[in-house]
């Protein structure tokens, strides 16, 4: 539901799964809803909400074997805290869950991890390690089939080359992010297309990658 944009509905959703997983006692299932909760408050803009969710899945791990809950739980932390303007931390985080997910061959993850990195570069105003963390993201997201990664990391490289003032290499790279959210939107139920593209992020995407627009803030699927 949060994918299709339905905030309200998968809020929920999540909390009755929350409390039936606290009464059956199903650790295992914890972090994944936790998880979930902290993607969620995170696109809805609730960002110290979503940080504490974060850091409780992460807990909630240590009781599991969910490496991939785990690590995935790491990018959103740094997502969240980048959010929230605490870089320092937000870097720390995010090389940890890179490393981790690259050790633990989760490669989709390990790009999305990339991919943040390389937002957390723009807003410092690095945009030559932006572009270079945007391309490994891109090439490994291409190689493991991580769209929603790939056409954040096309934006985020588009948003480094306007940086650089390469115009015309920031336009082809909108121009590939557009056509991954296009195969993205195609497979999402036609009932559900508003919510999709009302989403924050796809709307700031999709601000950002038509002609003319001006350079904006990086998406986050």
């Amino acid at each position: 539901m949060t994918t299709l944009g339905q905030f309200d509905q998968a809020e929920e959703t999540l909390g009755e799964a929350a409390e039936l997983a606290r009464e059956a006692r199903a650790d295992s299932l914890v972090p994944f809803v936790l998880l979930a909760q902290s993607r969620l408050l995170r696109l809805r803009g609730r960002a110290e909400e979503a940080l504490a969710k974060s850091q409780f899945a992460q807990e909630a791990c240590g009781r599991t074997d969910e490496k991939e809950i785990e690590v995935m739980s790491g990018v959103e932390m740094g997502l969240v805290q980048l959010s929230l303007g605490r870089l320092t931390d937000a870097r720390r985080t995010l090389l940890r869950a890179m490393e981790d997910a690259s050790e633990s061959r989760l490669k989709v993850i390990q790009a999305r991890a990339t991919t943040a990195l390389a937002e957390l570069s723009l807003v410092e105003g690095e945009a030559v390690e932006a572009e270079e963390l945007a391309k490994e993201a891109i090439r490994v997201a291409k190689t493991f089939s991580g769209r929603p990664v790939l056409c954040a990391a096309y934006g985020i490289l588009g948003d480094a080359y306007r940086l650089l003032r390469r115009n015309e290499e920031a336009e082809g790279a909108f121009s590939k992010a557009n056509e991954t959210l296009d195969w993205i939107r195609a497979s999402v139920p036609p009932e559900h297309s508003s919510t999709f593209l009302q989403r924050p992020d796809v709307e700031t995407l999709l601000k950002k990658t038509s002609p003319g627009a001006a350079e904006g803030q990086p998406a986050a699927f």
